[in-house]
């Protein structure tokens, strides 16, 4: 298959090695759960395909998770809002402070075009895990 080929240049040989290890080790033993493993790999790796910038932010959802649980905590002591507007403006302010995080980031007109680009790509392109192939 071609595609392993694609794989190669995006994946770190430490993502690759480790793959084909866990495979040989546990493959026979505990086929399904290998199976499952490697079926939600790929979208698990696709992070790599972005620049390496990005990486730290994207690769887990813990940023998201952190700013859902931080809306939770502030809008459950509130308890009920007198008007949607309102409870609106409090989880606003929330998400306001929680974008400063992002800040760290520089998306000028390059760096938009360059992640579109790769969105783009994935569509078309998705990244594919043959690693009795890519063994060979």
């Amino acid at each position: 298959m071609g595609t392993s080929r694609k794989l190669a240049p995006i994946l770190p040989r430490p993502v690759r090695a480790a793959s084909r290890t866990l495979v040989k080790k546990y493959g026979k033993r505990y086929k399904s759960a290998v199976d499952c493993l490697l079926e939600g790999l790929p979208d698990c790796l696709t992070f790599f395909r972005f620049p390496s910038r990005f990486w730290k932010r994207i690769r887990t959802s813990n940023p998201l998770e952190r700013t859902f649980k931080e809306v939770r905590r502030r809008t459950k002591v509130v308890g009920r809002f007198p008007t949607e507007s309102s409870a609106l403006a409090v989880i606003y302010g929330i998400l306001s402070i929680e974008a400063v995080k992002w800040r760290g980031l520089t998306f000028g007109p390059a760096t938009i075009v360059e992640i579109h680009q790769v969105s783009e790509k994935l569509k078309t392109e998705p990244i594919v895990l043959d690693l009795e192939q890519e063994a060979a």
